[in-house]
Order: C-alpha cells, then structure tokens, then sequence
C-alpha cells in the first residue's frame, strides 16, 4: 500500500466513524428528551428524526443550542409580531414550525426545493398541529405579498443562494419586513 492509500482509508474511515457517532448521540437524545425540545425559542416543539441534510443536528435542536447565536435575533423578530413568516430553505421545517408555534396568528410559508424536504416538513407541522404552507420557490409573488402586508419577517439559510436571493433589486420590494439570514461566507469570498 502507499502512504497515500493508508491516508486516504484513515480518513474514510474516521469519518464513517464520527458519523456513526453522531447518530448514536442524536439517537440518544431523542430518547432522552422524547423529541421534545428543551430550550431556546421553540422550546416544547417536537421533532422527529427524519432529516433532509446531514444529520440535521437533531441532539442541538432538542436540546435548544442549535444556532445559538441567532436566538435573540428571533426573539427580537417574534415580538415584532409579523403576520407572514417566510422560511427560505426550510429543510425539515424546524424553523417555519417553531415560527408557526410561537406566532399562532402568523402565515408561515415553508419554501425549499427539495420534495422530500417539503413531506418531512409537512409531518413535523402535523405532529406539532401547526399550519404551514410549503411551497418550492421565492419569487417575485412573494415579494408583492410581503410589501402589501403590515409586517412580515424572512428567515433565510440557503446554503449560499442568498445573495441571488435578496440583492439590491429584491430588498428594495421587502416592505416593512424583518430579515434574518444565516451567510455562508465560504460560498461568497468577494
């Protein structure tokens, strides 16, 4: 064998490791906690273990320190009370669901691209008994409706897209909106 090849099998399979690790620890908590989340904003939301990306950081979900860092800013937006909520890049729906939770008298609309994303989201909202309407796009349609409603708020994680997303043509039709958006400066070093 080269030391390429030793270096190479080490590394597929310390990540085949670690990755098995990791869902024993995101099954570990689910168990422990039912799958009911146990901190930060959307405390008492239930999820499941069905996941779109990665292993959809279930045990930092459930315990309320996923994403940490944006948790006052959504409780900043939450008592703004916005009426329509657009979570762009929802994957499983943790956010459009917790947003549907704490603003029951909120539109929430879910909007990934993926199918299989939008019937995982679609079974966390029933099992949370919240409503969501899932849809595959953000396009200008959404943008006539956020600048014709009274306060709306954007969340956005689009692993990179969100610079096509929200420029400078886009943000001038927001509106009275808030916007959160998580960057990906990896994807944009310019």
């Amino acid at each position: 064998m080269t030391p390429e090849l030793d270096q190479t099998t080490y590394k597929q399979m310390l990540q085949h490791t670690i990755a098995w690790r990791i869902a024993e620890l995101n099954l570990h908590v689910l168990s422990k906690t039912s799958g009911i989340v146990q901190a930060g904003p959307f405390r008492k939301m239930l999820l499941t273990n069905e996941v779109i990306w990665g292993t959809g950081d279930i045990a930092a979900k459930l315990l309320g320190t996923y994403e940490q860092e944006l948790h006052g800013a959504i409780e900043c937006a939450i008592g703004r009370m916005p009426d329509v909520v657009y979570n762009v890049g929802a994957a499983e729906g943790y956010y459009a669901i917790g947003f549907a939770q704490r603003l029951p008298d909120a539109l929430v609309i879910a909007i990934d691209t993926n199918p299989a994303a939008q019937e995982i989201m679609s079974r966390a909202a029933s099992a949370n008994r919240v409503a969501i309407i899932s849809q595959p796009v953000f396009d200008s349609e959404i943008l006539a409706c956020l600048s014709a409603r009274e306060h709306g708020l954007i969340f956005m994680d689009t692993e990179g897209a969100e610079a096509e997303l929200l420029n400078a043509e886009t943000v001038t039709k927001l509106g009275n909106c808030d916007v959160i958006i998580e960057c990906h400066e990896h994807v944009h070093q310019d």
